[in-house]
């Protein structure tokens, strides 16, 4: 079953375009806006448009369209079955079903150093950081923010090794969460 999974996984990477964002207002998914200060590499999988500097298996920035009722956190196959996404989570369900996707994608010893409500553009959202390791043992540091808006919950969500790359491009990808303009905002 792991084997069908990561086979899965590649094609889809395979099919995978990318593009160069320029500096600039990018639109994500009609959903929202975000300004990026520098080029990065981009790419679309379902409902996440990933953003890159030094490659995706290095480190990402993933900008949600949005998760549906009964949709997942993730698009792509995960080694254990995603909770589904509820409308009427609240902020401590909401970090739960964060922990609980990041599981089924494999990530291991998870542990949340912050949690607290923040605005997601004019939305009243949530914020979180946390570090989990992945199943050959890496350590990574990440941060989501997000909110629940019309039914859907939109993220972002940064990611990478603990060591050097977290750090590297923290400060751009703080810059393009509160640079989160919804396109009707609440």
């Amino acid at each position: 079953m792991k084997k069908l999974i990561v086979i899965c996984a590649l094609i889809v990477n395979a099919c995978t375009a990318y593009s160069l964002v320029e500096p600039g207002k990018i639109d994500v998914g009609g959903a929202y806006f975000v300004t990026v200060d520098s080029a990065w590499s981009r790419s679309q999988h379902g409902h996440i448009h990933s953003l890159t500097k030094d490659g995706f298996a290095i480190q990402a920035l993933q900008l949600s369209t949005g998760v549906k009722e009964k949709e997942h956190l993730f698009t792509a196959p995960t080694q254990l079955e995603q909770p589904p996404y509820k409308s009427d989570l609240s902020l401590i369900e909401l970090q739960q079903f964060i922990h609980d996707s990041f599981v089924a994608s494999g990530a291991e010893k998870i542990s949340f150093s912050e949690i607290r409500p923040e605005p997601f553009g004019a939305a009243q959202g949530i914020r979180a950081e946390f570090d989990f390791h992945t199943k050959s043992g890496l350590h990574k540091r990440a941060i989501i923010a997000g909110a629940q808006n019309d039914g859907k919950f939109y993220f972002i969500l940064y990611h990478a090794p603990a060591l050097y790359f977290f750090d590297k491009n923290r400060q751009d990808a703080e810059d393009i969460i509160r640079s989160v303009t919804f396109k009707k905002e609440t």
